[in-house]
């Protein structure tokens, strides 16, 4: 459960902006930004901001879970369509205007509705204003991805036995989602679990393919603890693999621990990313590149780091992964991920006690 003094502190910042930005209101739809300024948990909720006031706005469904979940909102029972329920609150309530609305995550077709519905407002369109509040972890949120580690290390570490020729990848995929369930945690996304030559495709599926003797094991996963993730990839290289692969293993490892050297506040993502380009270039993986070299992570696995017109760089208190990885096609692919802090003066490696060859 997220501390009300913080939640208290996100809304007011956010009714500032409303008044610097000349807005009457504020909907917020993204239910990642719902549950980050109210502590809601469930899957269906909008959110009011008006300068002075904090609506939530929820159906019959989630109006129990939102009354034992949520302080400092007035509730509302929603009606069907949304445009319903704003209509009467807005002409009823306040003298709305200006509304603003979050256009990386209203559909198009919502914003149709409430320009036909409810055209006698403004819609003024916005863009990461909460983004820019999630992507500085409080020390609460730091605990709750360090606990994730946790779990992703103990859940990781009873799979390990199990991991062997003669096993499919769907059963060790199972495997370590039951793992982390039972540690009290939950899965974050579906665990990719890619053996043999299928470790060349970045996002493979966890097939019914049984592991054979003398082939690499890509296993990337993740673990959400009270809404908070983690992500982690990791490498089962046995001794007597193809020297080829080998090689590939130890530049990535290389790559990712020079590159994890430089992060510190004031460092730009751009020079981090080319410079695992580089590095992995040097090795002799140019082509074979596929992604950056990591994202930021918090209550989504994959959300925003840095703003496009960023001149900050990276700052204290962001949670990032770290993930050079090269493939080749029909041969075979390696990556490292983990999980890390930015700190005053460097960074942490949240997930560095998690065992890798």
């Amino acid at each position: 459960m997220q501390s009300q003094s913080q939640e208290v502190s996100r809304i007011k910042y956010l009714q500032d902006i409303l008044l610097q930005k000349g807005m009457d209101a504020f909907l917020i739809t993204d239910i990642n930004n719902v549950r980050y300024l109210s502590g809601f948990t469930g899957s269906s909720g909008e959110i009011i901001l008006t300068p002075l006031a904090a609506y939530f706005v929820t159906d019959g469904r989630y109006i129990q879970q939102a009354e034992e979940e949520i302080t400092g909102f007035e509730l509302i029972r929603s009606k069907v369509p949304l445009s319903e329920t704003l209509n009467d609150f807005f002409i009823n309530k306040y003298n709305i205007r200006r509304l603003g609305i979050e256009t990386e995550n209203l559909t198009y077709h919502q914003y149709q509705v409430l320009g036909e519905k409810l055209d006698f407002l403004q819609l003024v369109p916005t863009e990461k204003i909460i983004l820019e509040l999630r992507r500085i972890k409080s020390c609460d949120e730091i605990q709750k991805i360090r606990m994730a580690c946790k779990i992703a290390q103990q859940a990781y570490s009873e799979l390990l036995p199990l991991i062997k020729p003669g096993v499919s990848e769907i059963d060790l995929l199972c495997e370590l989602e039951y793992k982390i369930k039972k540690n009290k945690g939950q899965v974050a996304f579906e665990p990719i679990i890619a053996s043999g030559i299928r470790s060349s495709q970045p996002h493979a599926r966890a097939s019914n393919r049984i592991i054979q003797p003398q082939e690499p094991i890509l296993i990337d996963w993740g673990v959400c603890y009270e809404g908070y993730n983690c992500d982690i990839t990791r490498m089962i290289v046995p001794d007597d693999v193809s020297g080829e692969i080998q090689d590939m293993y130890r530049s990535v490892k290389e790559t990712q621990v020079r590159v994890i050297r430089m992060l510190k506040p004031g460092i730009k993502f751009d020079e981090i990313n080319e410079a695992g380009k580089t590095i992995l270039t040097q090795f002799g993986y140019e082509d074979f590149w596929m992604h950056k070299i990591g994202h930021g992570i918090g209550l989504e696995v994959h959300e925003g780091l840095v703003a496009d017109d960023d001149e900050a760089g990276l700052i204290s208190g962001m949670v990032m992964t770290i993930e050079p990885g090269a493939y080749i096609p029909q041969m075979g692919g390696a990556r490292v991920e983990d999980t890390v802090l930015i700190t005053d003066d460097g960074c942490e490696v949240l997930s560095g006690g998690i065992e890798r060859e």
